[in-house]
Parts: C-alpha cells; sequence; structure tokens
C-alpha cells in the first residue's frame, strides 16, 4: 500500500515555467486561444507538480516552428461576406476590407501567429463582427462616420502575459462590433 508518492508543490519557477510553455504553444498553433485561456488559469493556480505536468503533457516544452507564420492577410466582403471561423491561422497583420458587405472573424477556436495581433478593419456601407475569447488582451480603436463601432467586452482582465490583439476600425456608413464569447 506504502508505494504511492506524495504530490510534491509546485515552485513558482515552475509555475512560470508551464505559462511560458503554454504561451510558446499557443503562438505556435499547437493550442487554441480558448485552450490557452482554460490552460493558463489551471497553470496559474497549479498548487501540485502533476496538475502542471497534466497542462502541458501534450505540447513541447521547446517549440521549433515547422511553417513559418504568415505576416499579412487580407479579407475581403465586398457585395457579400467572407466569415472566418474555427480552428484558422490568423496572421500577424490581418486586414479586412467591407464594402457593402461584411467579414466576421471568430477568433475563439483560432491560433496566432506571435504575442501581438493586429487587425484592422475598413468598411463602407458593411461591417464586422469580432468575437475574442477571454484567454488575450485586446486593444480596440477607432473611427466611425454615420455609422458606429460598438466594443462590449468584459472587465475581468486577461492572464498574465497574454497574447495581445489590437483591433483597428474605420467605419463610413458601417461598423464593426468586438465583443468577448
Amino acid at each position: 500500500m506504502g508505494n504511492e508518492e506524495s504530490p510534491v508543490r509546485a515552485s513558482p519557477e515552475e509555475r512560470d515555467a508551464a505559462e511560458q510553455t503554454l504561451r510558446t504553444a499557443v503562438v505556435d498553433g499547437r493550442i487554441t486561444l480558448d485552450e490557452f485561456g482554460d490552460r493558463i488559469a489551471g497553470a496559474l493556480t497549479a498548487t501540485y507538480r502533476q496538475e502542471l505536468v497534466a497542462l502541458t503533457a501534450d505540447v513541447p516544452a521547446v517549440v521549433q516552428p515547422s511553417v513559418p507564420a504568415k505576416a499579412r492577410e487580407w479579407v475581403f466582403g465586398v457585395l457579400g461576406g467572407d466569415d472566418r471561423s474555427g480552428r484558422w491561422k490568423v496572421a500577424k497583420k490581418t486586414r479586412v476590407v467591407n464594402f457593402m458587405g461584411g467579414a466576421d472573424l471568430d477568433l475563439r477556436s483560432a491560433t496566432i501567429s506571435g504575442p501581438v495581433t493586429e487587425i484592422t478593419v475598413v468598411s463602407v456601407m458593411g461591417g464586422s463582427a469580432i468575437v475574442v475569447p477571454d484567454s488575450v488582451e485586446v486593444e480596440p480603436s477607432g473611427f466611425a462616420l454615420l455609422g458606429g463601432n460598438d466594443v462590449q467586452l468584459t472587465d475581468a482582465p486577461a492572464p498574465p502575459n497574454a497574447p495581445l490583439i489590437r483591433i483597428k476600425t474605420i467605419s463610413i456608413m458601417g461598423g464593426t462590433d468586438i465583443k468577448r464569447a
């Protein structure tokens, strides 16, 4: 009966290492932003080493990206739509152009290309809806003329060192909605 080892408490350094492993995994596209949020919350509150091992067991400690990340991507909603949802890779700089149409972006299951992602949305008589998970920091900014941009983010802070998504919007007779899931 006495062969079981007692659990060993995790040190702050071990929690930091797990956090770094998870940050690297989300940037490399191995886990989604939603998975990152769940796992980082567990890593920050872990009491025992075994909890940290369970959170990082399926991602390598040192990640070597096999495919270089796209630096720029264009999404067009011209007289129609071009929506992105599910598991997709968001480029470091994503540009959305809407003209009498729309392009919606759902980032909850997306993977990102770096610690900072910039999304710029230009809408003329059209618009976009952007859904972001709680696991990222969001910096919205924008301008609207004869239209409107609506930002609905929670007051809850993102995890420490969370990926940053900057969303810039320019709307003329249109608009962009930014909200948390």
